[in-house]
């Protein structure tokens, strides 16, 4: 996968079964959304709202293409650049 192209997609459908309801089968799609690492200048972590929409074209031509929007997502990323995150270096042990 190029991240420097932008959002980057699996082109493999994967099937996800409900342990609630084994008579539902759903289907999931993994996509990567790169984020520059110049967002965290002077930060230690980030909050991002993600929405997605995914349209279904009809490979016949017919236009008959269904979008479906996912609605929003929060999501906090951590850049994991100091010791609050990464731990401390340990003092030297004395005898």
């Amino acid at each position: 996968m190029d991240y420097t192209k932008g959002i980057s997609v699996n082109k493999r459908w994967d099937r996800v079964f409900s342990y609630q309801d084994p008579t539902r089968v759903d289907w999931k799609l993994k996509f990567w959304v790169p984020i520059p690492m110049k967002l965290f200048h002077k930060l230690e972590e980030k909050q991002f709202r993600l929405r997605a929409q995914l349209t279904f074209k009809d490979p016949s031509g017919t236009g008959a293409n269904f979008t479906a929007e996912t609605g929003s997502i929060d999501i906090t990323i951590s850049s994991l650049k100091t010791s609050k995150y990464v731990g401390s270096p340990r003092s030297p042990r004395s005898p």
